[in-house]
Formats: structure tokens, sequence, C-alpha cells
């Protein structure tokens, strides 16, 4: 990482102003500080904290008086290089990378970095809101993440639950140990355990790790309250700017992707709910009821059992979103059981609950059915 926010890294320059595609720079020359980046050419004379474009294969002569003026590195289109025993590096750009477009997107990086880091941060914004358009899901939108970063990147429940993951190569046979870590509240930094506090607080945070991992944690905020969390995970002293405008941007397009994912249940919900009444109340045919099942997918075959309760006057109407909790809290132990439960409330506010229960397979019950808000 560079010294200061005004300094540019070797590291920072290839993640945040290359094409992707481009080899990733060894730690050890990853935070040489860059002061310009120019073509290489006739006439040309570096300075030293220089970086190099190459159109063409500089000669071994070249690249030494390059590292001999103080060049920070140089990058090649060409994947034939003379090898050199100095400590220097050299990019090798993709194919059809554009060194035109390189080199203005390093200026601009170099110039006005906070500028540049505004941009880019919109740009990746974009991609991910792109994935979440074509209907990607949390999934897609890890691997998207992943592939702008190329860390490891999970995505979690207000309870830590691992909703979605995109594991790097290099963390594979670590990566239980490391997610069982994340799924511990002790891991979690201690000003996001308040969702309320969490989501007015925002952006990100880093943390350590066991095992020499760190992180960039970050909430996802959605109607003033944290609905989860975005991790990218990396190894100790390479997580970056990029990844920071990642995991910033990436929330958001998480919160949306959860906000559109908790609309089409509540959707699916409210349709079951109307669904319920005209079975209670009698008021379809046999005929028209088997259609709307068919069109809601509600399997009617299975034997149900309806069941009714009426809060007791003098205990008082609790609020709905109380009565919402215990009726969830009703259901949990059907859903383990694999009984499907639907529930309806009477709009008078003196609930009438009624259960309809069908085997299914066994499972636990989702996120959204155990969510209190």
């Amino acid at each position: 990482m560079p010294l200061s926010t005004s300094e540019i890294s070797v590291g920072e320059l290839v993640r945040l102003a290359f094409p992707p595609g481009t080899q990733p720079v060894s730690s050890s020359y990853r935070d040489r500080t860059v002061k310009w980046v120019l073509m290489a050419g006739a006439g040309v004379t570096p300075e030293a904290g220089d970086f190099i474009l190459c159109g063409v294969r500089p000669s071994e002569k070249e690249l030494a008086a390059w590292v001999a003026r103080g060049v920070v590195g140089v990058a090649v289109s060409s994947v034939s290089l003379p090898p050199l025993d100095e400590d220097f590096p050299i990019i090798v750009l993709p194919a059809k990378a554009s060194l035109r477009d390189v080199q203005q997107a390093s200026l601009e990086l170099i110039v006005n970095r906070q500028s540049y880091l505004v941009e880019r941060g919109a740009a990746v914004y974009q991609i991910l809101s792109r994935h979440s358009v074509e209907s990607a899901g949390l999934e897609g939108l890890a691997q998207a993440m992943f592939g702008l970063t190329g860390k490891t990147i999970v995505i979690q429940d207000k309870r830590l639950k691992p909703l979605a993951q995109a594991v790097a190569p290099g963390m594979k046979a670590v990566w239980p140990d490391v997610l069982h870590a994340l799924s511990d509240w002790s891991h979690l930094p201690e000003v996001l355990h308040d969702r309320r506090q969490a989501a007015a607080l925002a952006g990100w945070r880093d943390q350590s790790l066991p095992g020499g991992w760190m992180r960039l944690v970050c909430p996802i905020v959605a109607k003033g309250m944290a609905r989860g969390y975005l991790s990218i995970v990396g190894s100790a002293g390479e997580l970056d700017a990029l990844d920071q405008l990642v995991v910033e941007h990436g929330a958001a397009a998480c919160a949306l992707e959860m906000a559109k994912a908790k609309a089409v249940s509540e959707a699916e919900k409210r349709a079951y709910g109307d669904f319920l009444d005209a079975v209670i109340t009698g008021t379809l045919p046999l005929e028209e009821l088997a259609l709307w099942a068919e069109r809601i997918g509600y399997d009617v075959d299975p034997p149900h059992a309806a069941l009714a309760w009426r809060w007791v006057e003098r205990a008082g109407v609790p609020s709905l979103r109380r009565i919402g909790r215990l009726t969830r809290m009703m259901s949990w132990p059907a859903i383990g059981r694999g009984i499907r439960f639907g529930a309806r409330r009477k709009f008078d506010r003196k609930p009438i609950v009624f259960s309809l229960q069908q085997d299914l397979k066994r499972g636990k019950p989702t996120d959204d059915e155990a969510s209190d808000g």
C-alpha cells in the first residue's frame, strides 16, 4: 500500500489502472511508489520512480539501463522476456491491451487519485448492478466480485450464516477453518454487532483473522438495518484500494438483491394468504381453488389440517410486528419436521392464524421465514 493517500504504489497501479487479466504483482515490489507512467520510445529518458509501458520487447541492455536509473517497473504485451538478476517487476499485459488506454488511466490515477477512485467505484457498482438485473442472485454477485478482485468473497446473513461464496484457489485448503471463524460473532468487529448501529456507521472495516488472514467487512444495509455482511478475505497486506471499492459497492448491490428477493417472498406470502382465505371461507368452488393452487405452485393432494388461535382479550392486542414474530416462531418446528406452514392474520388485529400442514422433505426454515425484521 502507498505511504500516503496521494501516492500510488506499483500494486495499486496494476490493480486499478491496468486491464483485467494482467498478471499480479509480486509482493517483493508491490509497495514501490510510482511517480509517473510513460511510453518507451526514441528520445525518452526515464527518471527514478517512472513506470514504463513497452509496445515491443525491450532489450536486455535497455532493461539494465532502466534499472540503473531507478525505474520502478515495466509493462509489456510480450511474454518472451530476457531474464534479469535484479529485483525488478516486469508486468505482462493481456494480448489485446491498449497501451494508450493504460497510460491514460494510470496518469488519471496518479494526478487525481480520489477522483479516479470515485469513477472506478461507480464502474464497479454498474458491473455488479448489471448482474443483479440479470437475476444472477447472490451467488452471481459473489462470482462477479471474485472476478474483480481475485480474492475470496463471502456473503452472510444477519446471523452470519453464509448465503453465497466464491473461494480463491489459494484458500481452498484452509477455507473451512476461515469460514468457521467468520461465523463466530467474536470475530465480527464489535461496532457491527448492533445492526442499527452498523447501518448508521456504514462503510467497511478491516480485521485480522486467525491464520494470518485479513478481511474487509461491510454491512449490507436496507431500511436502516444491517441485513447481512459482505467480506473480502485475503492474505495480510494484500487487500488494497480495489478491494475496498468492491466491498463497499458490492454491499450496496447485495442489499438491492436481498430487497428484490424479499419483495418476491412477500408477494408469494400474500398469494398464499389470499388462497388460505378462500379455502377457509369456502367462497370459491373446489375447481377454482384447484386452478388457483396450481398457479401458485401449491400441492393440495397431501393431508391438511386447519388450526385457529385468538388472542385473549384481557392480555391486550399485540403489535402486528410482534404477532408476525410469534407466527414465525410457531412455524419453525413445523418447517423443521418437513411440514409446510401457512398463516393468515385477520385485519381486526385479533388474529386468527390458520396452519395448512403438508408433508414435504425435511428442511430448516429459510432466513426469510426465520426473520424478525
